[in-house]
């Protein structure tokens, strides 16, 4: 009796032995507060994620996240350069289409600049002060062309953007809460930019597909004579075709002094929020003396007219 006891007792404590075994291998390879790997290498190469400080919480593009109490937003950026010869990187941040300073060690401006060898690769954390309330945030990472060579950006040549919803309060709960474009809906003749109706010249807020526009822009400054002009629908950027030259591309450039009027045609079918970015072309810039870069010099023009399709 008593052997058959301990066998049982026995039994018993293997079992339990394998049972704990097996969860604690099974709970060893749940995933663990790290960010996926397809969140950290998810355009072309660059990787470039959100996280809110207090939670760690990884976002996705279109995510909705919210920063608790006085947090600051904090950004992780990987960057690798592919190429076989020396890559500048320009990153800057857009809040509610302004371009806002980055905190980046200890130091904040607009602009900062990075310069990778071959095959080399960095990585680096920022921060962003966010203010209450509810906001469209864009940050944009800026390949300049080879510092070696006279050419300039070709129009496959993409700007990185990165676009997030977020939230900053008060309340320790996420919330998945479903917004309007339309809540950042803020008009017309931002920057110097407008939208103009070439039937009679009426500043518009609604586009309609199909239509060719007129998009108005008042350079302000002259120490700029070359831009880049892309366009983002819903966050994404887009094709579209510059009437001056005739030719469907996401990235075109301009070179003026002074301000132009252009007619812009756009190759969608989507209803969404639209929104241009003119900025300088990086390179017929480079660092003073000082090694600053004045704000003049890299500045972006956005306007935010809606995007509809009119049956």
């Amino acid at each position: 009796m008593a052997v058959s006891f301990n066998k049982k007792v026995l039994r018993s404590m293997l079992v339990f032995i394998l049972i704990t075994v097996i969860t604690a291998v099974t709970v060893s390879l749940l995933p663990k507060n790290k960010v996926p790997k397809k969140d950290i290498n998810n355009w072309d190469g660059f990787g470039l994620r959100f996280i809110a400080i207090s939670e760690q919480r990884v976002s996705d593009s279109n995510m909705l996240f919210k920063i608790i109490n006085n947090d600051d937003l904090q950004g992780y950026v990987t960057l690798n350069n592919y190429h076989q010869n020396r890559q500048t990187f320009l990153l800057t941040v857009f809040l509610d289409y302004q371009q806002i300073d980055i905190g980046l060690n200890n130091i904040r401006k607009k602009i900062h600049r990075f310069t990778l060898e071959p095959q080399e690769s960095m990585s680096f954390q920022f921060k962003l002060a966010i203010p209450e309330g509810m906001h469209d945030l864009f940050v944009a990472l800026i390949r300049d062309p080879d510092e070696n060579s006279s050419q300039l950006f070709m129009p496959q040549e993409k700007i990185i953007f990165r676009r997030a919803v977020v939230q900053k309060g008060k309340s320790r709960k996420h919330s998945e809460i479903s917004i309007s474009n339309a809540d950042y809906l803020t008009g017309v003749n931002i920057g110097g930019v407008s939208f103009i109706n070439r039937t009679d010249n009426s500043v518009i807020t609604n586009w309609p597909i199909g239509d060719s526009l007129l998009l108005n822009i008042s350079v302000p400054t002259q120490k700029v004579k070359s831009y880049i002009l892309i366009a983002l629908l819903n966050g994404e950027q887009i094709q579209f075709s510059n009437h001056g030259n005739n030719y469907v591309a996401s990235l075109h450039q301009l070179a003026t002094d002074g301000p132009i009027k252009m007619p812009i045609f756009l190759n969608t079918f989507k209803t969404g929020q639209l929104i241009f970015v003119l900025v300088p072309n990086p390179y017929t810039f480079r660092e003073n003396e000082q090694g600053i870069i004045s704000k003049d010099v890299f500045w972006a023009i956005t306007a935010t007219p809606k995007v509809q399709i009119y049956e």
